[in-house]
């Protein structure tokens, strides 16, 4: 029963194995493409990436938004550009954690990293505009 179940099972496997080997080479290929789009990019576009420090306090247990101690704005295109993917500056959304790293940037004013209270940081993207400080 053995050799008769082989001689009938074998080719069957042997399709279905061909099969998933196509797919997988598919499902790489699409992510190699996908990878590519990914690559961080060179500051090319007019967008320009701004972070907006937002510093808080505790009040009854609550963050509450405070008046900043200097600059709360600054342009970190050149940073988020060089590290980041499109896809990776679309998710930098405030609240997520996502955005603390930036507060210690090169470039940003040095009171956003000595804050020691609760803070968030915002990226607004623009196109080519004067952003006002």
């Amino acid at each position: 029963m053995g050799n008769e179940f082989f001689q009938y099972r074998f080719p069957q496997l042997i399709k279905a194995m061909e099969g998933i080997q196509k797919e997988l080479a598919r499902a790489n290929d699409l992510k190699e493409k996908e990878l590519a789009s990914d690559e961080p990019e060179t500051v090319t576009s007019n967008t320009r990436y701004i972070a907006v420090f937002h510093p808080q306090k505790m009040v009854n247990g609550a963050a509450v938004n405070v008046n900043p101690l200097g600059d709360a704005t600054a342009d970190v295109t050149e940073h988020l550009m060089g590290m980041f993917s499109q896809k990776e500056r679309d998710a930098l959304r405030p609240y997520t954690y996502k955005t603390d790293h930036i507060r210690f940037l090169p470039g940003v004013p040095g009171w956003w990293g000595e804050w020691t209270g609760p803070c968030y940081v915002e990226v607004i993207e623009k196109d080519n505009e004067v952003v006002e400080k």
